[in-house]
């Protein structure tokens, strides 16, 4: 049987590879309706497994305090940086926030998330990358790391790779929705 431990760590792996997969999956050119709705699906199920993945943590590791919240986090952020704060705790909260927003705004219908602003687009994902890369990265040991390095070398290499091309200074052939 699988530890409620085990379990907390799976769900938080489980929604970074679907964080990492959605955006692949939406900046590929076919069949683009049906790779809307999967997209979405995908970015919907990262949501609900992040969401589950704090609610076991609170439950297995927090025994939902906050404060022993904002004291383990403070912990970590000292082992690391050698400043004793606990704030970040906060940050986490503003990403589940910002991430159930952004899934709203997707299910409200593709073509109204499609064509928002721009600048909310990359405001959301930037904010949503920096967490993770945090996460995975730089808060991350042993297996942890490596795959939070590994998705951000997919994710940057998809998104290099298949951003559309310029076909000269003056016309881009960027479609006009936000996307990822």
């Amino acid at each position: 049987m699988v530890s409620l431990q085990t379990l907390t760590h799976w769900t938080a792996a489980g929604s970074f590879l679907l964080y990492v997969f959605t955006p692949v999956l939406w900046g590929r050119p076919l069949m683009p309706e049906f790779r809307s709705r999967v997209a979405r699906l995908l970015w919907t199920a990262s949501f609900l497994l992040l969401l589950l993945h704090v609610g076991l943590a609170f439950q297995v590791f927090h025994h939902w305090s906050h404060r022993a919240a904002y004291e383990d986090t403070a912990r970590q952020t000292a082992e690391l940086t050698g400043l004793q704060w606990g704030g970040g705790i906060y940050a986490n909260y503003a990403l589940l926030l910002v991430w159930l927003a952004d899934v709203i705004w997707w299910w409200r219908g593709i073509a109204i998330y499609d064509s928002r602003p721009k600048w909310a687009a990359w405001c959301i994902q930037g904010f949503l990358a920096f967490m993770w890369f945090n996460a995975t990265v730089v808060f991350g040991h042993g297996w942890v790391r490596y795959l939070g390095i590994a998705g951000f070398l997919i994710m940057g290499w998809a998104w290099l790779g298949l951003r559309p091309k310029a076909k000269n200074k003056t016309a881009s052939t960027e479609p006009s929705g936000s996307g990822f």
